[in-house]
């Protein structure tokens, strides 16, 4: 028998234990579902669709092999193991019609019960490869191939966001489709999956062409003879990244996930994660009114949190409890002050204490930090509120002097402590709310030359940061030569060094805010504030008037600098 020799591995030998990069493995599925989509139209079903029948090349070159196998093997055999238990020998099992054809762990509901199947059964198939390309692990395994037949026909697979939290919702949405037990409700093709694909690269393509365009302008004089500036417009929505310790570190930025959190129009910001990553709370401006609104990642439609959606007054700067159903909230009512609710459904508010603002729950669910303005004409300064109703706490520093100046901010410390980063004189500190416990971070000389290098400098007032859930990494809003850009340091979570790094996330036109990292330090929330400038005509001679429509001179954002 000829056959024709092809280069590469096949998957089962390529996937890595911890999963394979959501790009890959994207650009590998467009392929295997348009060679299924082939066979498929040619009236062909593979029914041993798995891992070790796809060779993907080192060019990415993808080639399902072993079309037809299953009228080559023999019958497997039913009868005693040499245990002396009745069951069925071996992992790969094939029959004829009524018995069960294909590799256990990757069958289909409807060939591990031996019935008539059809192209959806590699549907189903091709589903469990991609769950396994993201995650690496099986979507259905047992201790022996009777128990993984009956996970097939019975169970669930593992969430692929409790696994991989950086899988993209719309990539878990489509393997959840093809993994469905009822062959009627997964994709109907795989050309239909194809599709969705091509489409899902193509807008992680789009937005890292998007942040890779922009340029930071140059000084130079700029001429508007009979032109003023207009209207202008600021829309901010939330986002999450993908911040895994392989993506941070990688040279290219095209290949770090990024995806929209929040759709509507007008402002979306102050996300905030629950525990397990599956919902977030955010504030959203309606009517000029702010409401909290919950929405689960990767699906569902959002939805104003009850108790948190006052119809008269601004409800917004939540928090989610990390370790209880409950979110912390400002709300302007009653004069404004910190309130709780239940979540994510809602329910009654419960006020902690009038006044305060910008509320963050300690790591261990016991204190909340917020803000407080000492006074007329005072910067605001940080207080420690305890739930157990003892007492209020203004963080001092060691010297005994209270923290209120505008050029600093505040988060809590994983290990407890509350971490202060002051702009103004670049100094970052953690301490006890005592000020006892009192360490200030010092970088390692790599991390020193870099920040000189980029000329970085914190690019707001409060600065923006946040720590990862175990410790050893800090995001931070800071300029590089003057444009604004997530980015991340490694930090020995012992002495609190800055280690390594900086490193860029992004590279966006617009302006990140209010960080979020998720519980398990696997996601990055955070809201992109874009600003649309416009300029308008208007006569300059005091006796003519302006009248008619106004017509703009320029597009949005599209301003011509002198030429050299």
């Amino acid at each position: 028998i000829a056959m024709e020799y092809v280069a590469g591995q096949t998957l089962d030998r390529q996937i890595p234990r911890t999963g394979m990069r959501i790009g890959r493995v994207v650009e590998l599925g467009i392929q295997m579902a348009d060679a299924l989509a082939a066979a498929h139209s040619a009236g062909i079903v593979h029914r041993d669709f798995k891992p070790a029948n796809v060779m993907a090349s080192e060019t990415g070159q993808v080639k399902v092999l072993d079309f037809g196998l299953a009228k080559l093997v023999e019958r497997p055999q039913r009868g005693a193991d040499e245990d002396g238990s009745t069951g069925l020998r071996g992992s790969s099992l094939h029959t004829d019609e009524g018995m069960i054809l294909g590799t256990v762990a990757y069958m289909s509901p409807e060939q591990a019960q031996g019935r008539e199947v059809d192209s959806r059964s590699d549907i189903f198939s091709f589903g469990a490869v991609l769950y396994e390309m993201v995650s690496g692990t099986r979507a259905f395994e047992g201790d022996s191939a009777a128990l993984t037949l009956a996970a097939i026909i019975r169970d669930q697979p593992k969430a692929l966001r409790d696994i991989s939290p950086d899988v993209p919702p719309d990539l878990e949405r489509i393997i959840r489709r093809c993994l469905n037990k009822e062959p009627e409700r997964r994709y109907q093709s795989a050309s239909d999956i194809r599709v969705e694909l091509e489409e899902l690269q193509a807008e992680a393509r789009k937005s890292g062409e998007e942040r890779r365009a922009r340029r930071p302008w140059r000084k130079k004089a700029l001429w508007l003879s009979t032109v003023a500036a207009g209207a202008l417009g600021v829309a901010t929505a939330a986002w999450w990244l993908v911040i895994s310790r392989e993506s941070t570190h990688g040279p290219s930025l095209g290949d770090r996930a990024l995806w929209a959190l929040t759709a509507g129009e007008g402002l979306q910001t102050e996300a905030t994660w629950s525990p397990d990553a599956k919902y977030i709370a955010y504030a959203a401006g309606e009517a000029g009114n702010f409401d909290v609104f919950v929405e689960e990642v990767g699906g569902g439609d959002p939805g104003k949190l009850k108790g948190a959606d006052h119809p008269a007054a601004d409800d917004w700067q939540p928090d989610w409890s990390p370790v209880s159903r409950q979110i912390v909230f400002r709300s302007e009512r009653d004069g404004g002050g910190l309130y709780t609710v239940s979540a994510p459904f809602g329910g009654e508010a419960r006020l902690l204490r009038s006044g305060g603002y910008r509320p963050q729950w300690s790591p261990d669910g016991r204190r909340i930090l917020f803000l407080e303005n000492a006074g007329r004409g005072y910067s605001p300064r940080p207080n420690v509120l305890f739930l157990d109703g003892s007492e209020v706490k203004v963080v001092v520093k060691p010297e005994g002097e209270s923290v209120d100046d505008w050029q600093w901010s505040a988060r809590w410390h994983p290990d407890g402590r509350i971490s202060i980063l002051d702009s103004d004189g670049n100094r970052f500190w953690t301490q006890s709310t005592d000020g006892s416990g009192w360490v200030e971070s010092g970088m390692k000389k790599q991390v020193a030359e870099t920040v000189k290098k980029l000329d970085l400098k914190f690019s707001q007032s409060p600065p923006e940061f946040e720590w990862s859930p175990s410790g050893d990494a800090l995001f931070f809003v800071a300029s590089a030569e003057g444009v604004p850009d997530l980015w991340k340091v490694d930090v020995d979570p012992k002495t609190l060094e800055w280690r390594d790094g900086p490193h860029r996330l992004t590279t966006s036109p617009d302006r990140e805010a209010d960080l979020a990292v998720s519980r398990s330090g696997g996601r990055l929330a955070f809201s992109l504030h874009r600003t649309a400038v416009q300029f308008w005509s208007f006569p300059l001679n005091p006796g003519e008037k302006a009248d008619g429509d106004r017509i703009p001179l320029t597009a949005p954002g599209v301003l011509l600098p002198q030429s050299d």
